[in-house]
């Protein structure tokens, strides 16, 4: 029942606990952080350090979505998105440029759709489609859609004011068609931006080392 959130966290935390156990953040091999809205402080909570899962889990907590994580002290955190989907401020505060700023998909996108605000479906006809499995040509936004969506709009504006000049932005494509919750493609979204940014990367450090001369 959503009482919570729409999707039941079980699964999702489990696979979490199993994947990074009890590995803590400040332990990481390669200098870490992540980011949370805090809903207690009405503010971005950064994690330095306690356990890995955590972080991830508070940092992945897409408000309605997912029921928001709660820390050892009472905090209400939910996903980061919200204030600060690529925290560029954040990086520069904890180490000096010049950065390599990823954010996966493209910032230019333009998301329009083919139906009509008359296409929302009432109680009892979206209730007969789900139980008949109907499905339309072209369906009228969903709720994972437009939540998703709306953090990252004013996050990204943000994010490109805060660039230094020394950084470095780079904008993975996405899987086509992939939606926010295809979790099980992760892997492959992973090695794809990851060889997609070294070769970007690559390319620029050439570009700006030419420039110097």
């Amino acid at each position: 029942l959503p009482l919570y959130s729409l999707l039941d966290p079980t699964v999702f935390d489990s696979e979490l606990r199993t994947r990074y156990g009890t590995r803590d953040i400040a332990d990481q091999p390669i200098n870490f952080f992540g980011v949370s809205t805090n809903l207690s402080t009405n503010g971005l909570h950064i994690h330095r350090r306690g356990p890995l899962w955590e972080c991830v889990r508070a940092s992945g907590s897409l408000p309605t979505i997912l029921p928001p994580f709660i820390d050892r002290e009472g905090n209400i955190l939910v996903d980061g998105g919200v204030l600060d989907n690529v925290p560029v401020k954040v990086m520069h505060d904890l180490k000096a440029g010049p950065n390599i700023v990823v954010s996966l998909g493209d910032p230019n996108e333009v998301w329009r759709t083919d139906v009509e605000y008359d296409d929302v479906r009432g109680r009892w006809t979206l209730l007969r489609d789900v139980m008949m499995r109907r499905k339309r040509e072209a369906e009228f936004p969903s709720i994972v859609e437009i939540m998703s969506r709306s953090m990252v709009v004013a996050s990204r504006m943000a994010s490109k004011e805060m660039l230094s000049g020394d950084d470095i932005l780079v904008n993975p494509p996405i899987i086509p068609d992939m939606q926010i919750l295809d979790w099980h493609l992760g892997r492959e979204l992973a090695d794809m931006a990851a060889e997609y940014i070294t070769e970007k990367v690559l390319i620029s450090a050439d570009f700006k080392a030419n420039l110097a001369k």
